[in-house]
């Protein structure tokens, strides 16, 4: 039987005029019943034919697609810039209900609904039990995969200590929420308030964190209030975090990773300290004690203490990759003499603008020579931030202590990235080693990264410097000259050293003229003289460059 208002398909259509014409063959209008449904159906077809190209993109394109339109956290509820009046956003089950198609390829990938990032200042009342029944919703549908999660409650500090309890309170069911998956963790945030005991919960934790790569602590700090016991007796059962690789720490004390219970460490190898508390660059041997297989280590060298102790001296045979963040040159050249570092292949160095009231960048220079020599590391990449704290010469000397240099990225005001930069970095001029140095005699001539193969630069300073632009920009001439003779192939020690990448960041200032001249200058004689090595040859290496000038 056909349903009232119901076209069927086509091959019912056919089957139900066989039946049909079979059980009452005297029957005169059976083939013009049959005619008239398939015409019907044929209608209907045309009808419902997708009206837009998306509607035939195959489900693969179409999985690309949303998943793509889906943020790094599909549920988001967290308080916007500008008070903006809609704090949560939940784009992932906003997409399921678009259509049934697209419903279907959402709720296929567990993926979109995993990550989770929840202010607990925002959840109150009514919507706190909104939000983690949405919350459940999103764990359900995430199934297995490993869950990114992320807990804010640094708002909860503008309230008194009884309004932060009883928040607190209201809120323990969602962090109990976030601890029952805590098989499924892959990367976790906690950014609280300094009386939230984060620390107190972690020591629950028991068991293996089979997915858990990554744990971030911001503002995770415990001085007046702790109402769990931080103290672990000797047979506590830590928890197994095999493939635990990256941990954060900002605005936090880097010993209460200790009090905070039972994750074992052993496993990590990249180590960030961002504005910890009690100068935590004075505890660096504790790093590499705490982390024996440190590879990557970020930390934020900030001003003296009231009182200081001499760093121990530490040597690390697996740390690769060294971030310091310096806002005192005295601080860090503590912290270059007490480090040998013989596996360092990667280095960055940011100066803050602080560091120029102080006086001990000759003794930071000294330190960072002596640590080099110390540990005979083969650097490869260097990142360096220095603005107008350090001069050309400076630079340049600093440039002969890296002779195995391979990737440059320099940072710096453009009147130490001058002319005579430029002009020493060319290779067919040769840089006399400064005097005094250990080994070498004055006649003795090297040349600047004789390795060099890639080359960023970024030239700050335009918008705020008060000389004439016209005689602190590098001649373009010098830029262009210093890439051309980086490009023939240069073989040192079985290794041919060809610069195959240049970038250049110099934006001019609007309305200053002769910025906007030198940058047109420049960009059209690297487009012309450097028209050849965009191609390679066996003269050379093909040649990536690119300008941000300003100029357009």
């Amino acid at each position: 039987m056909v349903a009232p208002g119901r076209i069927p398909s086509t091959s019912k259509v056919s089957s139900f005029w066989l039946v049909l014409k079979a059980s009452q063959p005297d029957f005169h209008g059976t083939e013009t019943v049959g005619a008239d449904l398939t015409k019907k159906r044929i209608a209907q077809q045309d009808y419902v034919k997708p009206s837009s190209p998306v509607e035939n993109l195959p489900t693969e394109i179409l999985t690309l697609i949303l998943a793509l339109a889906c943020p790094e956290y599909g549920l988001d509820v967290i308080k916007r810039a500008g008070g903006f009046s809609c704090p949560s956003t939940v784009p992932t089950l906003a997409i399921s209900h678009v259509c049934s198609l697209w419903r279907n390829v959402v709720l296929s990938l567990p993926s979109l609904w995993a990550g989770i990032r929840l202010d607990l200042a925002l959840l109150t009342g009514p919507v706190d039990y909104h939000f983690r029944e949405i919350m459940r919703l999103y764990i359900d549908r995430s199934r297995r995969v490993g869950l990114d999660l992320y807990l804010e409650a640094s708002g909860l500090q503008k309230l008194s200590r009884s309004q932060q309890q009883i928040a607190f309170a209201q809120h323990d069911s969602i962090i109990r929420l976030f601890l029952d998956e805590r098989p499924r963790w892959r990367r976790v945030s906690f950014d609280v308030s300094h009386d939230i005991s984060i620390f107190g919960y972690m020591q629950e934790l028991m068991g293996t964190f089979e997915h858990l790569e990554e744990v971030r602590f911001v503002r995770a700090v415990l001085y007046n209030y702790q109402p769990y016991d931080a103290a672990l007796s000797d047979d506590e059962p830590y928890c197994d975090a095999p493939n635990l690789r990256t941990l954060e720490l900002s605005s936090t004390n880097v010993f209460d990773i200790e009090v905070m219970g039972t994750i074992d460490f052993k496993h990590v190898t990249s180590v960030i300290l961002n504005n910890c508390y009690a100068h935590a660059w004075q505890h660096i041997g504790e790093v590499f004690r705490l982390f024996p297989h440190l590879q990557q280590l970020s930390i934020h060298v900030d001003s003296y203490p009231e009182s200081f102790d001499n760093i121990p001296h530490r040597s690390s045979q697996t740390l690769q990759s060294l971030t310091m963040i310096v806002e005192s040159f005295g601080a860090a050249a503590e912290v270059n003499a007490a480090l040998t570092l013989p596996s360092l292949t990667h280095l960055n160095l940011s100066f803050h603008s602080s560091c120029k009231s102080d006086s001990s960048k000759a003794a930071w220079m000294d330190s960072f020579q002596a640590m080099l020599r110390r540990s005979s590391c083969q650097l490869q990449s260097l990142n360096f931030v220095c603005g107008d704290l350090f001069t050309t010469d400076e630079v340049t000397k600093l440039s002969s202590w890296l002779p195995t240099l391979t990737t440059l990225s320099l940072d710096a005001d453009c009147q130490t990235l001058s002319t005579r930069f430029f002009e020493n970095l060319t290779l067919h001029s040769s840089l006399a080693v400064p005097s005094g140095s250990e080994g070498v005699s004055d006649a003795k001539l090297v040349p600047v990264f004789p390795r060099l193969t890639s080359l960023d630069i970024k030239l700050s300073g335009l918008h705020i410097q008060h000389t004439q632009p016209s005689t602190s920009l590098p001649i373009p001439e010098s830029i262009v000259s210093m890439i051309q003779s980086r490009q023939a192939v240069i073989t040192i020690t079985g290794t041919d050293a060809t610069l195959s990448h240049f970038g250049l960041c110099a934006l001019a200032r609007e309305g200053v003229e002769s910025e906007r001249e030198w940058a047109k200058r420049l960009r059209s004689m690297m487009t012309v003289r450097l028209r050849e090595y965009r191609d390679a040859s066996t003269g050379h290496r093909r040649l990536t460059h690119s300008l941000e000038l300003g100029e357009m």
